[in-house]
């Protein structure tokens, strides 16, 4: 009795320590894209670049490099840049918290949804159940009566082959070998 109960403890604890297993693989599986970051510029925001374009295009201008109405061309182009950049961010921050909305949701609907389901239709209560225990034999008086009922289906239509096919294993059960034998022959040939 006490080893009963030990082995039951047993595997109820492993049981749920699967159960734990694979909910947290399946929550990983779910909530990896959600939370992935975003590709930052060379190490840096969009906006540092920016800056650091602007840093050397000045330099380039007191170098003469360039001319004074390239650098002032060049710069209104960077400085639109920067705010670009600036409401990327925005947008980029507005997406990172919705999703981390959107994981906290997975994270709380999947557990409760796969539980509720679980224990509504499921039943870790019951144990193990052979076959043979679920298939309710066939009563041979009613196979007998079924096997009759195709053999004058098969009468009145013999070309069908499906039907050869499919009173072949009742013919098998009800020990009529040679029948069974000549309906997957004739199965066969259509």
């Amino acid at each position: 009795m006490r080893r009963a109960h030990r082995a039951r403890s047993l595997d109820l604890m492993l049981f749920w320590s699967a159960f734990a297993a694979l909910f947290a693989l399946t929550l990983c599986a779910l909530l990896r894209p959600l939370l992935a970051k975003g590709q930052s510029v060379g190490g840096g925001t969009a906006r540092d670049v920016f800056a650091a374009q602007l840093t050397e295009l000045e330099a380039d201008r007191s170098r003469g490099v360039i001319s004074d109405a390239d650098a002032a061309t060049a710069r209104t182009e960077l400085a639109r840049r920067i705010l670009r950049a600036g409401d990327e961010a925005a947008v980029l921050s507005a997406s990172r918290r919705r999703a981390w909305i959107t994981a906290t949701l997975v994270a709380v609907f999947v557990p409760v949804f796969g539980a509720g389901a679980y224990f509504a239709l499921g039943a870790p209560e019951l144990g193990d159940q052979p076959l043979a225990a679920r298939i309710a034999p066939i009563d041979p008086q009613r196979l007998a009566a079924l096997v009759a009922d195709a053999e004058e289906r098969l009468a009145a239509n013999p070309d069908d082959g499906e039907g050869w096919a499919a009173s072949a294993p009742a013919f098998q059960q009800l020990r009529r070998f040679d029948d069974a034998a000549a309906a997957y022959a004739r199965a066969d040939d259509l």
